[in-house]
């Protein structure tokens, strides 16, 4: 069995979960996942997990992703980016890079951000985007998130468009950042294109296009998350790993790789002065 990742260079009009159904029936794989969902109009980075490499995914630090949009300014749509249908207008005051950047400055660090309407939140179970495209009436509490860096990009004032570079925390909306960033500078606006560039440590770099993809593309568990040290072991140790059993190991990490005979046995968690299964790999 072919355990491992792939960077997806995502691109328009596919789901994340169509870029899943697609890599796993060109590798005819038993199972795959993904860690950081793009809307289905974004396009970037987007980490496909392979069979038991599933396993491995709650333990990638994704705390702050990257990501760079355009804003188009002076109307808004209901699914707040270029998909959905056009809800209001609004004129565009008169801006300048300096009152843009004044703007921009004002949501660096911590700050309250209401989800789109149209989001995968669940309210009483239900997917947000559901209950609207019902009709349904739809009020999500804001979430506190944080922007650490917010770059302007460009600015095109002909066309009324905003082109910025943000980086921010696990959780946050850009659509809803477009929205709000709109309304401070007077006006409305949503996102014309979205691209993410890095999620956590991982950037686009050996990235491949869903059509591309290929076994090659497969990157090795170990190779990919280096942080989580790998541990060989034999004899006894070996056989207690191999049954999921405790072991007393002098490591500092709070998870471990542990291999034997060539393969990843499993991944071991730190509890107390011992490491305890927290999951095992299969081969066959």
């Amino acid at each position: 069995m072919i355990n491992g990742f792939i960077k997806i260079d995502k691109e328009t009009d596919f789901t994340s979960k169509d870029v899943d159904k697609l890599i796993k029936k060109e590798l005819d794989l038993p199972k795959d996942g993904h860690l950081g969902t793009l809307d289905p109009f974004a396009t970037g980075l987007l980490i496909v997990a392979i069979n038991e490499a599933t396993k491995v995914l709650p333990l990638i630090k994704d705390e702050e992703k990257e990501y760079i949009a355009t804003l188009k300014l002076g109307e808004t749509t209901d699914s707040l980016d270029i998909t959905g249908k056009v809800t209001a207008t609004k004129e565009v005051p008169l801006l300048t890079r300096e009152s843009i950047n004044d703007v921009f400055k004002s949501f660096l660090g911590e700050t309250l951000q209401v989800p789109p309407e149209y989001c995968a939140r669940h309210i009483n179970g239900i997917r947000a985007y559901k209950l609207v495209r019902k009709g349904d009436e739809v009020n999500l509490p804001p979430s506190t998130v944080n922007i650490s860096k917010l770059d302007l990009l460009l600015f095109d004032n002909k066309n009324k468009e905003i082109t910025f570079l943000a980086k921010v925390s696990k959780g946050t909306y850009i659509r809803s950042l477009g929205r709000d960033i709109a309304v401070k500078l007077g006006t409305l606006g949503y996102l014309k294109e979205l691209r993410r560039i890095s999620i956590g440590k991982y950037d686009l770099i050996n990235s491949v296009k869903v059509k591309n993809v290929t076994y090659d593309s497969i990157i090795p568990i170990e190779q990919f998350v280096p942080d989580i040290p790998a541990i060989e072991l034999k004899g006894k140790d070996f056989f207690t790993a191999k049954n999921g059993g405790p072991l007393t190991i002098s490591n500092a990490s709070p998870y471990i790789f542990l291999k034997g005979e060539g393969k990843l046995l499993a991944i071991y968690q730190k509890k107390g002065k011992q490491f305890i299964s927290y999951k095992g790999f299969q081969h066959d």
